[in-house]
């Protein structure tokens, strides 16, 4: 199935009246966010249920966003801040653009971790890597996935311009499916 990076609307407008794709979600990359001791990492919001499943980085405790002043966040980026990975606790964070120019302080309530990582065996000895969902634009330059999530309305009123979207799409599976 396919991540589409930045694409334009009519290109999206095709996809989403072919035949050929069953179903769609939403990733927005908004910028930056830092806390108190400066560990810098990206912010996002997810569309829907739909695009938590398709983008497979459902919250190992808790869930996505639903209200401003929630956010969901990565394990290892939430132990970076200094915090224990557990939902409860508030976040103080300066959100920035991706030029890293500070737009909005704001407190944010910890309702679901995720966990961007896995564990990788090689050559008999197993490490852990960070891992984010593969997206390639036509450059071929990885583009990074967030490491948190806050609720799409909230996103948009602090990151105004600049949000970049991904389009998941899964293509439909037929009797005369064709590779």
């Amino acid at each position: 199935d396919f991540e589409f990076y930045n694409i334009s609307e009519n290109a999206e407008e095709r996809l989403r009246t072919d035949k050929h794709f069953a179903e769609f979600g939403s990733v927005y990359r908004c910028g930056y966010a830092k806390g108190e001791c400066g560990v810098t990492f990206e912010m996002g919001y997810i569309e829907d249920k739909t695009t938590e499943d398709m983008f497979h980085l459902t919250p190992i405790e808790g869930r996505y966003p639903e209200n401003s002043g929630e956010i969901c966040i990565d394990k290892v980026t939430l132990n970076s801040l200094g915090y224990a990975a557990k939902v409860g606790q508030k976040l103080e964070l300066t959100c920035m653009d991706y030029n890293q120019s500070e737009l909005k302080t704001e407190s944010f309530m910890v309702v679901g971790i995720i966990e961007q990582r896995i564990t990788m065996s090689d050559l008999g000895t197993e490490y852990i890597q960070r891992q984010f969902s593969g997206v390639v634009n036509n450059e071929m330059v990885t583009v990074n996935a967030p490491y948190a999530y806050v609720y799409g309305k909230e996103a948009n009123t602090i990151y105004k311009n600049g949000i970049q979207k991904i389009l998941l799409a899964n293509v439909a599976v037929t009797d005369n499916f064709d590779d």
